[in-house]
């Protein structure tokens, strides 16, 4: 796969052929689902420490969430430069159940977007997982226990179907655990970081 970058087609047999190591970092966004904060603050939770019975308190609820990551966030996270002439972005919109007893359900609809030349192809796609949820502090802890990822277009069917390291990797794994950064919360906003892509994003609680 080294130097798959070096050229790229707008073709859907193309991409499906040569973008294993871009999926892979649209992977780590996918699996963040959001979008980074540019002023780099980090507010305190509530302007002091929450204990864990406020945050559980806080997020227990129905939140939905739009972000989008621009071509120069993915060239940031990207190990490969990504060529002159193409640009890759995506845009995620989801929704979070943090139910009392401790579980979780949660759906994101995905599409990435590879332009070049002119050309566009969309990559769009659903992840639905659901798994139990706890807080320790100021971190959310969110542990996959089923899930699937759907294609939602012929396109990314094909794309999935050849690109097994992709798809193997952004769908939702038994027993994974994700912990994100809680920066604010209010009843009806909370603001968290992925800790591990540190992406930024905010839900906000449905009416």
């Amino acid at each position: 796969m080294s130097g798959f970058l070096d050229r790229l087609d707008t073709s859907p047999s193309f991409l499906a052929m040569t973008l294993p190591r871009t999926a892979l970092l649209l992977a780590l966004l996918l699996t963040a689902g959001c979008n980074r904060s540019a002023d780099g603050e980090r507010p305190t939770f509530g302007d002091t420490r929450s204990t864990t019975d406020e945050a559980d308190d806080a997020l227990v609820g129905s939140w939905s969430y739009t972000a989008y990551v621009e071509p120069s966030e993915v060239a940031r996270l990207s190990d490969d430069p990504i060529p002159a002439g193409v640009e890759i972005d995506m845009t995620v919109s989801g929704s979070n159940t943090y139910h009392a007893n401790g579980r979780y359900d949660a759906d994101a609809e995905v599409t990435i977007r590879v332009r070049q030349a002119g050309e566009e192809v969309p990559l769009r796609m659903l992840r639905r997982d659901a798994g139990t949820w706890e807080t320790q502090g100021d971190v959310l802890f969110e542990t996959v226990t089923s899930g699937t990822l759907t294609a939602l277009d012929p396109t990314t069917k094909q794309f999935l179907r050849e690109t097994p390291e992709f798809s193997a990797f952004v769908s939702p794994i038994e027993g994974e655990t994700q912990s994100s950064t809680i920066h604010s919360a209010t009843q009806t906003a909370v603001d968290l970081e992925e800790q591990e892509s540190r992406l930024r994003y905010t839900l906000r609680r449905e009416e």
